[in-house]
């Protein structure tokens, strides 16, 4: 998926770089471990609707960039879209977040994770 924010191409990648910075903003620590919940925090935000979180998801999936915009790009960007162009930008992302295996791949794992604790606390 191809944007452009402050005049420049912008191709979304939703590869591991971005569930790297997707796991650097959204973890915690449980039983003394880090527990990544990117993958989980994302698909929550884009289903609630959550624009600030969809500026910070639009903004780790241009991580892999050669001309990475700033935060600040990423929102000036998103103040001037239309609710219409807004709704499709959620949709978009909603569509990459969903085909990107990587994430997949940590959605089925989380879920995993969720059943084996939901076992043990009966």
């Amino acid at each position: 998926m191809k944007i452009t924010i402050a005049g420049k191409e912008q191709e979304l990648n939703f590869g591991f770089a971005f569930i790297h910075e997707i796991n650097e903003k959204w973890n915690t620590e449980r039983d003394g471990m880090r527990v990544n919940l990117g993958a989980l925090y994302t698909n929550t935000a884009l289903d609630m609707g959550d624009v600030e979180s969809l500026a910070d998801i639009v903004y780790f999936a241009t991580a892999d960039n050669d001309n990475r915009p700033g935060k600040k790009d990423v929102m000036t960007y998103m103040e001037n879209l239309t609710i219409k162009e807004m709704e499709s930008l959620f949709k978009d992302v909603k569509k990459g977040v969903n085909e990107s295996v990587p994430v997949k791949f940590a959605m089925k794992k989380l879920n995993e994770m969720a059943k084996t604790s939901q076992k043990q606390t009966k």
